[in-house]
């Protein structure tokens, strides 16, 4: 989250409770979603941070972006071959995700060509919202925060918390992903105890939308108080 110049990690709900910018609202509902969050929940969530004001950095969408520049095309054809790409000259990032989900090495190699890119960008965007002394708060939505070194451009690291049973449904319903499908890239990824464990704060997703507003809000507060105080 960013506060003050510090960087810090259905349809009632949007008749009470609207979100400011709808795009931003969508992004982080995705993130919810893909942690298994289950959508309600994610919606709700996503548009009370919204709704407080928080500008959000979008590591999914920055890497989209990437995939469309030349040079990362070009060394991506280098890396996996032309059969990555669809007849427009696109990226096909489900060709991509099965050449390397079947090959640490492969990964480790998209990783190395992605993520430091990643980074940078959203460290100018973070640097871009900063200027803006409107946007109280930045959330930065990165599903793979630790992994990517992008926990390094937060002071506060929000865990949310679902069961296995729920992480399975939303993934198959939202992404069609089989239980071995999201099981296997839960494991290129570190694991969720870890995770847990380096939070400043754990949003538990089995709760009521209430509740889940309850502690989105409890979040920001905390964000913002710590913001405040003076440094040493």
């Amino acid at each position: 989250f960013f506060s003050r110049g510090l960087v810090d990690p259905e349809d009632d709900m949007r008749v009470t409770n609207p979100a400011t910018n709808q795009e931003l609202l969508d992004a982080l509902a995705r993130h919810f979603i893909d942690s298994g969050f289950d959508l309600k929940l994610a919606v709700m969530g996503a548009a009370e941070f919204v709704r407080l004001g928080c500008g959000l950095v979008d590591a999914d969408a920055v890497g989209h972006a990437l995939l469309d520049e030349p040079s990362v095309k070009a060394e991506l054809r280098e890396l996996m071959g032309a059969d990555v790409f669809d007849q427009a000259g696109k990226v096909d990032r489900a060709a991509v995700a099965r050449r390397v989900f079947d090959s640490p090495e492969r990964l480790a190699a998209l990783n190395a060509l992605l993520h430091p890119r990643i980074r940078t960008r959203m460290a100018e965007q973070i640097e871009a919202m900063r200027a803006d002394h409107d946007v109280p708060a930045i959330v930065v939505d990165a599903p793979l925060l630790l992994e990517t070194d992008c926990h390094e451009l937060c002071t506060q690291f929000v865990f949310v918390r679902a069961p296995d049973r729920l992480r399975a449904r939303r993934v198959a319903d939202e992404r069609q992903w089989s239980r071995s499908e999201w099981q296997r890239r839960e494991k290129s990824q570190k694991p969720l105890d870890m995770k847990a464990s380096k939070a400043d704060h754990v949003v538990d997703n089995c709760s009521s939308l209430s509740r889940l507003r309850e502690q989105v809000r409890t979040i920001f507060q905390t964000v913002v108080r710590i913001a405040d105080q003076p440094s040493d």
